[in-house]
C-alpha cells in the first residue's frame, strides 16, 4: 500500500465492470483518499457506444456491433457542402474587428 493519500481519486470509463472484487477496491479507494477528499467516478457500459443515438423515438436499437469483428468500423465524413461565397470573396467587416486570414482552405 502507498503511505500517501490523495484528495481526489478519478476512475475512468469502463473500469469497475471488471474488477474481480469490487468491495477490495473500495478499501483501497479509502485508504488512499485523503479526508475530506473526492472520489470521482465516470463509469458507463461499453454497450452504450454501440446504440443508435440519432433515432428520435424512444427505442433503443445497435446501430454499432458490439463485439469484435473481423473488419475495423469505417466511418466516412459527409461531403462539405459547397461555400456560399466565392473564395476569392472579402468577409464583410465591422468596425471595431480584424479580419483572421483563412489557415486552411478545404
Amino acid at each position: 500500500m502507498l503511505p500517501e493519500q490523495f484528495d481526489i481519486i478519478y476512475t475512468g470509463v469502463g473500469a469497475l465492470g471488471w474488477l474481480p472484487d469490487i468491495a477490495g477496491w473500495a478499501r483501497v479507494v479509502a485508504a488512499l483518499l485523503a479526508p475530506g477528499g473526492l472520489v470521482y467516478v465516470r463509469e458507463a457500459h461499453p454497450l452504450l457506444w454501440a446504440l443508435d443515438d440519432e433515432r428520435d423515438d424512444e427505442e433503443l436499437v445497435l446501430r454499432y456491433p458490439y463485439f469484435e469483428t473481423d473488419q475495423p468500423l469505417q466511418f466516412k465524413r459527409p461531403r462539405p457542402t459547397p461555400r456560399e461565397t466565392p473564395r476569392s470573396a472579402t468577409p464583410p467587416s465591422t468596425p471595431g474587428t480584424t479580419a483572421l486570414p483563412r489557415l486552411c482552405r478545404g
